[in-house]
């Protein structure tokens, strides 16, 4: 009789090792992603421009898992296609807690966020332009497909809350402030929204 324990172990051997080595190349983006988000930093300043047009300058970004949410700090917008040397839009804080599952259910609110320290100017450049003109103001967005905009990402929201948030109209070398102390937009269950 043929003793088949080694061959058993030789077996087993493989599949613990074939399982580490799995563990090991799936660790490393996470561990990377986790350790340096810093490094993603221009894909998301890439993101940011190319669906608004702004410039985005982010300082810090920290990635949490419990609940899945990114905070970023220091966050300016600057629009490159005015005259204008200061960033239009500044957050002090932000973060975004997303709900992976519901995205992935289709739920039509799956991201809330907060937002505080938030400055942001209007007015005019040198030659008269709003400090918030784009390139391609003048072409209307495509009117979205039936569904399409309830996958759309920023009408996936469920909460937005905004405090300590400063309008600064500046025009004619004057700068007008108005200071609001907290602003909440929520979506309800049948898509209205309501702000307080």
């Amino acid at each position: 009789m043929i003793d088949s324990a080694p061959k058993r172990r030789s077996t087993g051997l493989k599949i613990l090792l074939i399982g580490l080595i799995g563990v090991v190349i799936l660790t490393i983006p996470v561990v990377i992603l986790f350790v340096a988000p810093m490094t993603y930093s221009g894909l998301i300043e890439r993101a940011i421009h190319a669906g608004s047009g702004l410039e985005a300058h982010i300082t810090d970004i920290q990635l949490d898992l419990a609940p899945l949410q990114i905070v970023s700090k220091e966050v300016q917008f600057f629009n490159p296609e005015v005259d204008y040397p200061e960033p239009v839009l500044t957050v002090g804080r932000f973060s975004a807690a997303m709900d992976v599952g519901g995205y992935l259910r289709g739920a039509p609110n799956w991201w809330q966020s907060q937002a505080s320290g938030v400055v942001a100017r209007f007015g005019e450049d040198k030659h008269g332009r709003s400090i918030w003109t784009r390139a391609d103001s003048e072409t209307p967005p495509p009117d979205p497909q039936p569904g399409e905009a309830s996958r759309t990402p920023l009408l996936g929201f469920g909460d937005i809350e905004i405090s300590d948030l400063d309008i600064l109209r500046i025009a004619e070398g004057q700068t007008h402030r108005l200071h609001v102390s907290t602003l909440s937009l929520k979506k309800l269950s049948d898509q209205r929204l309501e702000l307080t």
